[in-house]
């Protein structure tokens, strides 16, 4: 189980706002949804909603849906970075974190065109964005595996599929 300042703790020597990111679907249907959890400071913040179907919404376009969705709040609210020195992003896909990462290019991504390559784009555009304000992070997460944050994101992604929280 990784806690947000144990992560810290451990990888960094500075605070740091830890955010889980998920995308939810279920197949054969149009009911999707993406879920966001974020700690930092001692304080917690959790978001879930649904998502209106696109031709390729796939489980892989909501992963990267949910985590444009939370840089683009951080983006729109720096003030809540706060006394934080960066932004560590968690995500059970390993798409967030090789095109974050630079591992793999949006431009090429198998999936060329559609809603797929159009949250591809946005995402490498967003944590550039970020990167400009501060440290980052993105890491890749076992699904359905012990981390604590990543349980809290997948909930709030497949209770999002019917209902919006904040």
């Amino acid at each position: 189980r990784i806690h947000c300042a144990e992560y810290t703790a451990r990888r960094f020597p500075f605070i740091m706002i830890c955010v889980w990111t998920d995308g939810s679907h279920i197949k054969g249907t149009t009911t999707r949804g993406i879920g966001i959890y974020m700690e930092w400071d001692q304080k917690t913040a959790e978001y879930s909603a649904p998502v209106e179907a696109a031709d390729d919404s796939s489980n892989p376009t909501l992963e990267l849906l949910a985590a444009v969705t939370a840089v683009e709040w951080l983006l729109k609210y720096p003030e809540k970075l706060g006394d934080s020195d960066g932004v560590c992003i968690f995500s059970d896909y390993d798409g967030v974190s090789k095109y974050a990462n630079g591992d793999w290019c949006a431009a090429r991504a198998k999936k060329n065109t559609g809603w797929f390559r159009t949250m591809a784009l946005k995402w490498e555009s967003v944590v550039e964005q970020l990167r400009n304000l501060c440290h980052v992070e993105v890491k890749w997460v076992k699904g359905h595996g012990t981390d604590e944050g990543n349980k809290k994101a997948d909930r709030l992604a497949k209770s999002g599929r019917t209902r919006n929280t904040i």
